[in-house]
C-alpha cells in the first residue's frame, strides 16, 4: 500500500500534460468537428461520445484507489506524537507543536474508540503552554477532554488548565480547576505512589501561587472572536443586496453591467461586503488555514473525520464543509489540485446542489420566456422579483466569453470539465441526490470503514468516463449528467475572467533577529464574488479590496462624484506597469482594449522614473540607437556602458539576497553597498531598482543594530515611494509604518510619531478601523504619545 500511495501522489499532478497530449492528437479533423459544437452541453457530449479521456491508465488507477490514501492511521498519529516528544524534550516547542498538530490530523476520531486524538490534543496543549499561548492551550485541553482523554492521566491536564487560567488572571476558574485536580488524584486507586507524591508537590507549589493571586478579572472566556465585518456605508441596496444603497447597477451595450454612484461618496466608504458563492483554499495553505472559512489556525486544529489533508478552525466549519462539498471532494483532492482553478467550478456545482440545479434549468427557461414575451433584454443575475443577490443565478450569468476563447483552450477546458463530471459520477453524487437525499448520507455510508484504515473500494469506481456505464442508467440521468457537465464547462470559462484571489497580509523577516519586516499580500484562496464582478476595470481604480477570512470588503480610495462609475483594477495598475504591458494583459486575459483615462492619456506613472539618468543635469535619458540622449540638456552618452553597469548591479543584488538568506549579514551589506553605488550613479533617483536597494540596506543595518544608517536609507526610500505612488497610496503607508518602527529603535520618537500619524489615515481609508495594520499602528501611536508625555 505504501508503494501505491507514493505512485498516486506522483501521478495525480499530470492532468495538464495529459490533456496537452490529447490536444496534440486531436489537431486536424477532431478539432474541426469539435468547433461545430455550439453549446457547452454539445461540447461535453462531443468529448464523451469519442472517449477522448477514457483510456488514461494512471487516471483509472487513481480513481479506483484514491480512497486508500490520506486515511486516518493510529500508527502514523503515534509516530508524529513520538517525534514531537523528542522535540519537546529538547525544549524545541515550535517543532514539537508542528508534530503534535500532524498527530491530531492523522488520529482516528473518538468514534474509533482509540485514545490517539485525545493524546495528540493534550500534547499540543503542552507545547502551547510552554510557548505561553495560554488561551490556545485551554482550547486544546478542552478538545482533549471532549475526545476521550484517559482518566488515568486527566489530573495532569486539569493542573495545566488551572495554570493557564491563572496566567490569564481568571483566578476563580483556576481555583475550580485546582479543586478538580485534587479530587481526581484522590479517586485514582492505581496511581504510582512515588509519581503521586511528585505531582502533589507540584500541586502544592501552584496552590501557594494561587493564594497570592488577586481576583481582578471576571471569569470571562477570552477566546478571540471573529472580527465583525464593517457595515455598508449609506445602508444596504434593495436591488444589489451585497452593495451599498449609494450605488446602482446599470447596463449598456458598450459597458455591459456596471456600478454607478447614486450620490457623492467619500474616500474610505464601504461599498460592498460580500461572502463568496463558492471558494477554494490553495493546497499550500491547507496546514495553516481553515479549509472552509480560510481563517488562520492559531488556536485549534479540527481535522476532517476521514482524510488527513484538510483542517478546520471549528466544528461548525467542518460540518458546513462536509455537507456542502467535502463529502464528495474528500478522496479526490489530489486530482482536483491538478486541474488548478477549474477546481472552483466543481465546488460551485456542489455548493448549488443537484436538486437546485435541476429546478434552476426550468427557472432559466421561464426567465427566457419572459424576456421574449416582454421584448426587454433581461439583466443578467437579476431574479424574477428584481433582486441581484448572491444566489446561483448571479454566478450563472457571469460572462463565459466562449466566443473569444482560442479553440484549443476551449477544447482543453472541455476535457477538464469531463474529468470533473466523472468525479461526480464515481462519487455517487448523482444517485445520492436523485431521490432528494444528501450526498453526505451516501458518502458517510461509503466511508464507514475509513477510520480503521480498511476502506473498501467503491463498486462504481470503474473506468473513467465509461460510456457503457453511463448509459446503463435512464435517459433522464444521462441528460442530467450532460447538463451538469455543461455547467462545469461554463464555470471554467467564467473563472478565467471572474475569479478573485483571496489574499491576506503576511509578514516575513529575513532572520530571527530582524527588526524590519517585509509585508506582502499572499494569495491563499480563489473565490467567485458575483457582486464584485459587476465592476468594470480601470488602470486607475476607484476602490481597493481587502478580505476578512473569506469575506470581501470593497472600499473607495478617493472621493467619488454622483453619477461616476465605480472601477476595479483587474491587475494591471498604471503606477506599477507600463501602458503597453497593461493593454496586452487585458487583451489576452479579459478580451478588451482598455479605454480608461490612464490608458487614453498613455499615462505610465513609472515610465518617467524607470530610466537611466544624465550625469550632467539628472534628467532622464532617451535611447536613440546605440546612444542615450538627455531629455533635459541634450547630453549624449554610449548606452552600452550603462547597460553593462546595470547588469553588474543586478548580479550584485542577487548575491546580496543569497547572503541575507544564508544569514551572512555583513556579506550582504558589502555587496549591496557596491550595488547601491552603481545604481545611484546611473539610475533616476526614484527608479524602482534603486529604491529596492535602499530598502534592502535599511533591513540589513537594522538587523545588526545600526539604526542610524537604517533610518538614513529608509528616509530616502519613503521619499521615492511617496513620489512614485502618491501620498495617499497604500505603498506609501506601508513604507511609513516600516520607517516609524525603525525610528523608534533609533530613539527618534517625535519623528516616529509624525510618520505614524501620516500613515494611519491612509490605512483607515484603505482597510477601515479594525484591520490588523490599523490596530498595530494605532497601538504604536499611543505608546509614542505616552513616551513623549503627550495626551
Amino acid at each position: 500500500m505504501v508503494t501505491a500511495s507514493v505512485t498516486l501522489h506522483k501521478i495525480s499532478g499530470n492532468w495538464q500534460a495529459e490533456i496537452d497530449g490529447v490536444l496534440q492528437k486531436a489537431r486536424g479533423q477532431v478539432l474541426c468537428d469539435f468547433q461545430e459544437a455550439s453549446t457547452d452541453e454539445e461540447r461535453i457530449h462531443f468529448i464523451l461520445s469519442r472517449d477522448l479521456i477514457k483510456n488514461i491508465p494512471w487516471l483509472n488507477f487513481f480513481i479506483q484507489n484514491c480512497k486508500k490514501i490520506h486515511c486516518k492511521s493510529v500508527e502514523k498519529s503515534k509516530c508524529h506524537r513520538d517525534e514531537g516528544n523528542k522535540f519537546f524534550q529538547l525544549k524545541n516547542y515550535e517543532e514539537s507543536l508542528q508534530c503534535y498538530s500532524k498527530a491530531v490530523v492523522h488520529a482516528p476520531g473518538a468514534e474509533a474508540k482509540t485514545e490517539d486524538l485525545a493524546l495528540a490534543y493534550a500534547n499540543t496543549s503542552a507545547s502551547l503552554f510552554h510557548l505561553q499561548r495560554y488561551q490556545a492551550c485551554l482550547v486544546n485541553i478542552t478538545a482533549a477532554k471532549e475526545n476521550g482523554y484517559p482518566d488515568r492521566l486527566l489530573h495532569k491536564l486539569l493542573l495545566r488548565q488551572a495554570q493557564c487560567q491563572l496566567y490569564l488572571e481568571r483566578v476563580r476558574d483556576a481555583h475550580t480547576s485546582l479543586q478538580a485536580t485534587k479530587q481526581h488524584v484522590k479517586s485514582l486507586e492505581d496511581l504510582d505512589q512515588k509519581k503521586a507524591e511528585i505531582f502533589l508537590r507540584e500541586v502544592s507549589n501552584f496552590e501557594r501561587k494561587l493564594q497570592n493571586a488577586v481576583v481582578n478579572k471576571n471569569n470571562e472566556d477570552s477566546l478571540k472572536e471573529k472580527t465583525k465585518l464593517p457595515d455598508l456605508s449609506y445602508g444596504r441596496n434593495q436591488v444589489v443586496t451585497q452593495a451599498t444603497s449609494g450605488l446602482k447597477m446599470e447596463q449598456t451595450g458598450e459597458k455591459g453591467r456596471h456600478l454607478v454612484a447614486t450620490q457623492d461618496l467619500g474616500a474610505g466608504d464601504t461599498l460592498i461586503v460580500e461572502k463568496p458563492f463558492a471558494a477554494v483554499l490553495l493546497p499550500d495553505h491547507y496546514d495553516c488555514h481553515c479549509h472552509h472559512c480560510f481563517g488562520q489556525l492559531d488556536m485549534l486544529v479540527i481535522p476532517c473525520d476521514r482524510c488527513t489533508q484538510v483542517r478546520y478552525c471549528s466544528q461548525e466549519c467542518r460540518n458546513l464543509s462536509w455537507t456542502s462539498y467535502h463529502n464528495v471532494e474528500c478522496p479526490y483532492l489530489d486530482l482536483l489540485h491538478s486541474v488548478g482553478i477549474a477546481h472552483l467550478s466543481v465546488r460551485i456545482v456542489l455548493v448549488a446542489g443537484l436538486q437546485f440545479l435541476l429546478g434552476f434549468k426550468e427557472k432559466l427557461q421561464n426567465l427566457s420566456d419572459q424576456e421574449r414575451q416582454s421584448g426587454k433584454v433581461r439583466v443578467g443575475g437579476v431574479s424574477e422579483d428584481g433582486i441581484y443577490g448572491r444566489g446561483y443565478l448571479t454566478v450563472y450569468d457571469l460572462m463565459p466569453h466562449s466566443q473569444h476563447l482560442v479553440l484549443e483552450d476551449l477544447f482543453q477546458y472541455s476535457l477538464t470539465a469531463c474529468l470533473l463530471l466523472n468525479i461526480l459520477q464515481v462519487s455517487g453524487w448523482f444517485r445520492s441526490n436523485s431521490d432528494g437525499s444528501s450526498a453526505c448520507d451516501a458518502t458517510l455510508s461509503r466511508n464507514a470503514d475509513v477510520v480503521h484504515g480498511t476502506e473498501r473500494l467503491s463498486n462504481d469506481a470503474g473506468n473513467v468516463l465509461d460510456k457503457e456505464q453511463l448509459s446503463n442508467g435512464t435517459g433522464d440521468l444521462l441528460d442530467t449528467e450532460r447538463y451538469v457537465g455543461g455547467l462545469l464547462l461554463r464555470h471554467i470559462q467564467q473563472l478565467v475572467c471572474n475569479a478573485h484571489a483571496i489574499t491576506e497580509l503576511q509578514v516575513t523577516q529575513a532572520t530571527d533577529l530582524s527588526l524590519v519586516e517585509t509585508k506582502s499580500q499572499v494569495r491563499v484562496a480563489t473565490a467567485i464574488y458575483p457582486t464584485a464582478s459587476l465592476m468594470n476595470h480601470s488602470c486607475d481604480p476607484t476602490i481597493i479590496s481587502s478580505f476578512d477570512r473569506d469575506s470581501l470588503v470593497v472600499r473607495t480610495v478617493r472621493d467619488v462624484k454622483k453619477g461616476t462609475e465605480i472601477y476595479n483594477c483587474y491587475g494591471p495598475h498604471h503606477k506599477r506597469m507600463s501602458g503597453p504591458e497593461r493593454r496586452q494583459i487585458l487583451r489576452e486575459q479579459y478580451f478588451f482594449d482598455c479605454q480608461c483615462n490612464a490608458c487614453q492619456l498613455d499615462e505610465d506613472q513609472n515610465a518617467m522614473y524607470m530610466v537611466f539618468r544624465c550625469p550632467k543635469c539628472e534628467n532622464g535619458f532617451n535611447e536613440e540607437q546605440t546612444d542615450f540622449v538627455c531629455s533635459g540638456c541634450g547630453y549624449h552618452d554610449n548606452s552600452l556602458a550603462y547597460k553593462e553597469k546595470a547588469g553588474l548591479a543586478k548580479d550584485l543584488f542577487l548575491q546580496g539576497i543569497q547572503r541575507l538568506e544564508a544569514h551572512n549579514i555583513t556579506g550582504a551589506i558589502d555587496v549591496m553597498r557596491r550595488c547601491h553605488k552603481i545604481r545611484n550613479a546611473i539610475l533616476h533617483r526614484y527608479h524602482r531598482d534603486l529604491t529596492e536597494t535602499k530598502d534592502f540596506l535599511a533591513r540589513c543595518y537594522a538587523i545588526i543594530g545600526d539604526f542610524k544608517k537604517s533610518v538614513r536609507y529608509l528616509k530616502e526610500s519613503v521619499s521615492s515611494i511617496q513620489t512614485v505612488y502618491g501620498d495617499s497610496s497604500i505603498e506609501y503607508a506601508n513604507e511609513l509604518q516600516k520607517y516609524a518602527e525603525v525610528l523608534v529603535s533609533a530613539g527618534h520618537m517625535e519623528t516616529a510619531l509624525t510618520a505614524t500619524n501620516d500613515a494611519l489615515p491612509i490605512f483607515k481609508v484603505h482597510y477601515g478601523t479594525s484591520h490588523k495594520s490599523v490596530t498595530e499602528l494605532d497601538e504604536l501611536r499611543c505608546n509614542l504619545q505616552r513616551n513623549l508625555n503627550l495626551t
